[in-house]
């Protein structure tokens, strides 16, 4: 009776140590592979190649290459930060010196407009008080501007005034930095939305830009008063003799 509660007790132990399912092992009590599961990892690990030492290996590796790959990516960003940063302030410097360069080409264009305007009036009113209410008065226009609007900001584009008589128009028109006079036919206007379009000036003043500064020129001398009175009373004169010379070829009108 002892004998067989000893082999019970044993056969228990055995079949808490090896698994039923493999008779050899239980029979023979061969510890298998399968007995564990830590060896039951390690095998799993060897069959497919990964090893703790193999697996360490590769993990070394992949670390010494995600440096790498750090290294490179932060000099690439570097680089590439830095290529960018030099067209971004290049690409303001050019932004700044246009708008500087507008803003000097805007200022000298007004005031030129302003002077040319203020000399053409001055002559014309002499001349209409010496004529009177004729086929040769002249009747003057005050300066208009024309703006637009970049990027919310406001801007004076051109300016524009006319002398007219019956007949033909002096235009005087100034785009940034170039100030013209124009006599053109008084239908020319209509619908024009650049006046002298078509037409050769017969006055120019021009203007560069130059170390912060705007130089001027009319008709090819230095901008002065005395230059600039000159190009006037010619246009105003180019504006008489049209008008006198098609005036001519008609019958006269009675006022």
């Amino acid at each position: 009776m002892g004998k067989a509660l000893t082999a019970r007790k044993s056969d228990l132990r055995n079949t808490t140590t090896f698994p039923k399912n493999n008779y050899f092992c239980y029979r023979w009590r061969v510890v298998d592979n399968f007995s564990k599961t830590v060896e039951r990892d390690l095998y799993h690990m060897q069959v497919t190649g990964g090893a703790y030492h193999t697996s360490l290996q590769n993990e070394r590796i992949l670390a010494l290459y995600k440096m790498t790959y750090r290294r490179r990516k932060n000099d690439f960003i570097s680089q590439l930060t830095r290529d960018a940063m030099n067209f971004l302030d290049a690409r303001r410097a050019e932004v700044s010196q246009a708008v500087r360069e507008e803003s000097a080409y805007t200022k000298a264009m007004t005031q030129i407009v302003e002077s040319i305007f203020n000399i053409l009036l001055s002559c014309s009113i002499e001349l209409n008080t010496v004529l009177g209410f004729s086929e040769l008065f002249v009747a003057a226009t005050e300066p208009e501007v024309q703006t637009s609007t970049v990027n919310g900001r406001t801007r004076i584009k051109a300016m524009n005034a006319r002398f007219s008589t019956s007949l033909y128009s002096l235009v005087l028109y100034g785009n940034k930095n170039r100030i013209s006079l124009y006599v053109v036919p008084v239908e020319g206007l209509i619908g024009n939305q650049t006046p002298g379009e078509g037409h050769e000036p017969i006055g120019e003043c021009i203007g560069t830009f130059e170390n912060g500064e705007t130089f001027w020129t009319c008709n090819d001398d230095d901008l002065s008063e005395d230059a600039l009175e000159t190009m006037c009373h010619d246009a105003l004169r180019e504006l008489i003799t049209s008008t006198k010379e098609t005036l001519s070829q008609s019958a006269p009108q009675m006022f």
